[in-house]
């Protein structure tokens, strides 16, 4: 697991009515991985999801894909069937635990535990149904038992749940939705709550006021593992940029083409509520996504949506490198590994927060806009947009206004 220690500071310095600067100081370790290095192939896949406390399962498909492709390893497309279905799986758990016992805690609303021990709970049969041997997972090349009638009952079960805790409504009535105003209106499911509790704490549409960076769009496989072999290599996994260009990754930059989450970004901009409601939204779609994947595992022409960028290359005969991806539920995952005689030489993670949480990215961007006439305010806006961008990782937020010290 990531170890306890490491967090994410954000110092806000507040000047003559505004947000004269921002700092965001990750402690995280960009190197985590190195931890691999050294390990035969199979023995640091299995360490693999060990070592994530959140998005272990995103995790361990990154580093297959990567290990897959820098040792040639076809696999089959019901395997990478089962892959999505299981990272989908951990995607919509996730998803459910922060809107259901992390958000109402920000807005002082009892926790939804039984709605979201419910939701994890079918997650977690669905993954046992596609690997019931956990440790199957990690295998390369797959592992997974597709029984499809048992397969369509738990992604039912999931389904079910998540209608129930999270959207208070039939899954197609918000995956097809063009605007869900009037279910944020009247909807007693936690997240609506949440939501509705905001704009009474005059958070919604704090973060508004300035442009959404873009979503970060497919990487030239080849380019990134060559970044990813450079020199200065940390500060890049520190903070990464792509041809000068800072983007956003994660629920809200997948979902902004979505009818109802551009309805909101069209009235609020890129503030707290779109940002919330994008994660509505995309449970909802992932779960669409399983329920769709999982009557149809059968076709041999059923195909995976999503990010499948691999690479790979050789130096020799026995010293081969792969790069894989994964887009989990905080953002896109990266992996970079070169393998030499049957061994982890060198294992780098590129990860989604790391492009969220920097200094040119969107929290800075959104929290350097917002209005600064009440630091308590500033404080309470910051942490909801922290929320609604959810490192992998705790936070803190330091505002420091002038002449009066730090809260």
């Amino acid at each position: 697991m990531i170890p306890a220690g490491e967090r994410i500071d954000v110092r806000l310095r507040l000047s003559g009515g505004r947000v004269a600067a921002v700092d965001v100081a990750s402690g995280r370790t960009a190197t985590a991985a190195a931890v691999l290095e050294g390990k035969t192939v199979d023995d640091a896949l299995a360490l693999l999801p060990l070592l994530f406390a959140l998005c272990g399962v995103g995790q361990l498909t990154a580093g297959l894909r990567a290990v897959e492709a820098a040792l040639g390893i076809d696999v089959s497309a019901q395997e990478r069937l089962a892959r999505a279905l299981l990272v989908g799986a951990e995607t919509v758990s996730e998803h459910a635990t922060r809107m259901l016992v992390d958000w109402p805690v920000l807005a002082g609303l009892p926790p939804d535990v039984d709605g979201a021990r419910r939701v994890r709970e079918a997650a977690a049969a669905l993954q046992r149904v596609l690997y019931p041997d956990s440790r199957t997972r990690a295998r390369l090349g797959g592992g997974a038992t597709l029984v499809r009638p048992v397969l369509v009952a738990s992604a039912a079960e999931l389904a079910g749940a998540v209608e129930t805790a999270v959207l208070g409504l039939p899954l197609a009535a918000v995956a097809g939705a063009e605007d869900l105003a009037a279910w944020l209106a009247t909807a007693e499911v936690m997240p609506a709550q949440v939501m509705r509790a905001a704009a009474a704490a005059g958070v919604a549409e704090a973060g508004g006021a300035v442009a959404a960076l873009p979503p970060l769009p497919p990487l030239d496989p080849l380019r990134l593992a060559e970044r990813l072999e450079a020199t200065d290599v940390v500060s890049f996994l520190r903070a990464p940029q792509w041809d000068g260009v800072v983007y956003e990754t994660g629920p809200f930059a997948r979902t902004g083409g979505h009818g109802a989450v551009a309805a909101m970004v069209a009235r609020l901009g890129p503030a707290v509520l779109p940002r919330l409601l994008a994660r509505v939204v995309e449970t909802a779609l992932a779960v669409e996504k399983i329920v769709r994947i999982t009557s149809q595992m059968c076709d041999d022409q059923t195909s995976v949506e999503g990010t499948q960028s691999t690479a790979a290359g050789a130096g020799d005969t026995a010293v081969r490198w792969g790069l894989g991806a994964e887009d989990a539920a905080r953002g896109r995952l990266f992996h970079h590994v070169v393998v030499a005689h049957g061994r982890v030489a060198r294992w780098r993670i590129l990860a989604p927060t790391e492009w969220n949480f920097q200094s040119r990215g969107p929290l800075a961007a959104a929290v350097g806009s917002l209005p600064a006439n009440d630091g308590a305010w500033v404080r309470r806006a910051t942490e909801w947009l922290v929320m609604a961008l959810d490192p992998c990782v705790a936070c803190h937020v330091r505002v420091e206004e002038e002449g009066r010290g730090h809260a």
